[in-house]
């Protein structure tokens, strides 16, 4: 029997009689930041990895959506913790609209260069550089794993043969704890902050 839940109908958004393939969405359970989104688009990519390591499935057709999910959820780590930073900076702004890595991963830097405290050691962040890096180098605009060709109609991936998906998922789990510590490091600060201003407003009240 199918849970009653108040929302719009759908046919193929919609619940379903088996309770453990029903997802919770927007405010149920939510409402959700890019950081949980980053972290679905990684966990994605992961599982299917294993599912591949146990050979159920087929490797050279789903290389395409565990690589773009990796850009995609790396896209969004930046931008959550242009978001957090910003936040801790009391700079009143977001991030740039746009979707280049690198960009991001810049104004990242430039924004932790602000603040008075190392939040994660420069090693870890040296390391998420060089990661972030190669993998722009390889798709800049993540178009790459998302269409065969370019808007020209040159065939993406046209110079390379192999791409072993074990090799990514480390590379990817390495960069995700970096940003994953990063992000943790910056809310906690924040929240020290916030502490702080209101125990002061209690004092002097």
């Amino acid at each position: 029997m199918k849970p009653e839940v108040d929302q719009p109908e759908n046919p193929l958004f919609t619940n379903g009689e088996n309770w453990n393939m029903n997802a919770c969405v927007g405010d149920n359970g939510g409402p959700y930041t890019l950081f949980q989104y980053s972290e679905g688009f990684f966990e994605s990519s992961h599982e299917t990895v294993d599912l591949i390591r146990s050979r159920a499935a087929k490797i050279d057709l789903l290389i395409y959506p565990i690589a773009f999910s990796y850009r995609h959820g790396i896209e969004l780590m930046l931008k959550q913790l242009l978001t957090s930073m910003n936040n801790l900076l009391e700079t009143g702004e977001g991030f740039k609209k746009r979707h280049q890595m690198s960009q991001l991963w810049g104004d990242m830097l430039e924004l932790a260069g602000k603040y008075e405290e190392q939040l994660i050691e420069p090693e870890a962040i040296e390391r998420a550089g060089v990661i972030i890096g190669h993998f722009d180098d390889f798709d800049p605009t993540g178009q790459v794993f998302r269409y065969p060709e370019d808007i020209k109609g040159n065939r993406h991936l046209s110079n390379h043969k192999l791409i072993n998906v074990e090799v990514l998922q480390t590379h990817m789990k390495e960069l995700q704890e970096i940003l994953r510590r990063w992000y943790y490091q910056i809310e906690e600060h924040y929240g020290w902050m916030m502490d702080g201003r209101a125990d002061m407003g209690d004092y002097y009240q």
